[in-house]
């Protein structure tokens, strides 16, 4: 099992649907500290008008 998976950040915009971030579990942090740091980023995002959903997956075309 994969303890170091990564989150990606998914919008849909009007152009269709675009990753916008990519977060995954630094060693050493909990569960619980990951999925917090998560909910304040979507916060941070939702301010700026983009509402963003988790995904184990990236939109095509995603590269960091």
């Amino acid at each position: 099992m994969n303890l170091l998976q990564t989150v990606y950040l998914n919008w849909k915009g009007p152009q269709g649907r675009e990753t916008v971030d990519e977060f995954t579990r630094e060693p050493g942090q909990t569960f619980r500290q990951f999925n917090e740091y998560l909910a304040a980023m979507m916060r941070e995002y939702a301010l700026a008008g983009m509402s963003v959903y988790r995904s184990s997956r990236p939109c095509r075309g995603w590269s960091k």
